[in-house]
This record gives structure tokens, C-alpha cells and sequence, in this order.
């Protein structure tokens, strides 16, 4: 597990320096993950996940909720991809707090404003897809064969 996934915490590794093609770009370059000080090794503990040190590494931002109240995991990790994603796709964080509203001493007006920032970037993802993504995700779906239930759900969505 990273623990502190972010855009500045992504780097591209160039093959050499100097001038590139974008063929070569595209097939010789390796993006990595930098600041990997507080990365942890989930594979050698049983439930391949650490219990919850509220304030402790990460930025706000880019936190799953879980992280500070249940457990830290390597889904944490994937919380913060999704994030980083999103805001490489629309240019903007989708929430943005001072403060981590999940700490367990945080007032509960920050999670339900948190929640309703988190609503409003969900419905602005929906809103933004095409039917072309929507075939693609689906043609996606089936090629991995996550079963019929999954994609009735992504049908009606």
C-alpha cells in the first residue's frame, strides 16, 4: 500500500533524455509512484490491512473515508487513484476541505457537507458520459466476465 497517492506523487519515467517520438513515448515510458516513504507491505499480514491512525500521512483530499475510521488497505489506494483520476479528467479536485472531515473529532456538518460534494461529482461523472462510454464499459465488463448481475445494474444506472 502507497498511503499517499496524489497527482504529485505520480512521475513518468522517460526511456532517456533527449528528444522522443510520441510512438516512443507511448511504448517505452513507465509511469511510477515517488514518495514511497510511508508505503506499506500488506501481503505478509493476515487480513492484508492496518488499523486506522486518524491524521497520520496523506492529504485530506485524496483520503478514503475508511482510511481514518475502519482500516487502511490497499483500497485506500484505489480511493486515491479514482480521485486523482477525476480530477486529470475534469481539472478540478471534486472536493476540497481544510480539514479532514473523517477524523473521529470532527464536527458531523463536515461529513454531510463532504457527502453532498461527493454526491454532486458522482452526478456530474453520470451526466458526463456518453452512450459510447457507457457500450464501452460494458463491452469491458463482459470481456472480464464479472457476470450478468453486474452489468443489469450498469444498464439501468
Amino acid at each position: 500500500m502507497h498511503g499517499d497517492i496524489k497527482p504529485g506523487n505520480i512521475g513518468v519515467q522517460l526511456p532517456r533524455t533527449g528528444p522522443l517520438t510520441l510512438d516512443e513515448l507511448r511504448k517505452e515510458s513507465r509511469v511510477v509512484f515517488l514518495d514511497l516513504d510511508g508505503a506499506s507491505n500488506l501481503a505478509t499480514l493476515p487480513e492484508r490491512r492496518l488499523p486506522p491512525k486518524p491524521g497520520y500521512g496523506g492529504i485530506v483530499g485524496y483520503l478514503a473515508p475508511e482510511r481514518e475510521l475502519e482500516h487502511r488497505s490497499f483500497d485506500n489506494d484505489v480511493w486515491a487513484m479514482g480521485v486523482t483520476g477525476y480530477e486529470l479528467r475534469y481539472g478540478s479536485h471534486p472536493w476540497k476541505f481544510a480539514q479532514n472531515p473523517w477524523r473521529p473529532d470532527r464536527p458531523d456538518h463536515l461529513r454531510r457537507e463532504w457527502k453532498s460534494r461527493y454526491d454532486s461529482a458522482i452526478a456530474g461523472i453520470q451526466k458526463a458520459l456518453h452512450p459510447q462510454s457507457n457500450e464501452l464499459l460494458l463491452m469491458m465488463l463482459s470481456v472480464i466476465n464479472t457476470g450478468l448481475v453486474l452489468l443489469i445494474l450498469l444498464m439501468k444506472a
